[in-house]
């Protein structure tokens, strides 16, 4: 069945948002739209968070019968689903349609701690040749995701460092952010700092 007209345009609405998701521009001209096609509630409610970004709502969602755990945790702000938690496997499998219908900024891999000795925090490359053959670790990320970690702060010997466990766990987060948007064809992101640099 072909899409309706009103759904072709959503979908470009949500794909311009997804492109550019720092922008409350194209947020905004989305919910001029809604109004246009009479789901008012829904523009108020867009306007409203952009107004006020505090205002953050929590979701849980595919919660598993078996065992009683949730699958993914969204936060909403600006009027979108931003944030995401979820364990590694999850994201690995849904990441392409998790980015390709949200505007998401932040992950955070419930089941991943980076591993930290005297000489600092890492993360630990499944694809390594000495991590190769055992068991998934809390420490040890998958390759794909590995390869687009950035923010080091030194090398020293084989494995680079991070500053602390809270830089470890925001480069993950965007090298997480980075392969959603890579496999769901968006354009790479340009973090605020970036841009402010750029300025």
């Amino acid at each position: 069945m072909m899409p309706t007209q009103t759904a072709s345009d959503r979908a470009a609405f949500l794909r311009r948002i997804c492109e550019t998701p720092f922008d409350d521009t194209p947020r905004l001209i989305y919910g001029d739209w809604l109004e246009e096609i009479g789901e008012v509630r829904e523009a108020e409610f867009i306007r409203e968070q952009i107004v006020r970004p505090s205002m953050i709502i929590s979701l849980a969602t595919d919660i598993d019968e078996i065992t009683g755990e949730r699958f993914f945790e969204y936060d909403q702000c600006r009027g979108f689903f931003e944030s995401l938690e979820c364990s590694c496997s999850n994201f690995m499998e849904h990441a392409e349609e998790l980015f390709s219908e949200h505007p998401l900024t932040r992950v955070k891999l419930t089941d991943k701690r980076p591993f930290s000795d005297q000489r600092g925090p890492t993360w630990l490359n499944r694809g390594h040749p000495l991590i190769q053959g055992f068991q998934p670790s809390e420490n040890v990320i998958e390759t794909e995701i590995f390869d687009l970690l950035t923010g080091f702060k030194r090398h020293r010997g084989p494995i680079s460092r991070f500053i602390d466990s809270e830089s470890a766990l925001e480069a993950l987060s965007r090298a997480c952010v980075d392969y959603g948007r890579e496999l769901a064809g968006l354009p790479k992101m340009v973090w605020p700092v970036e841009q402010n640099k750029s300025s």
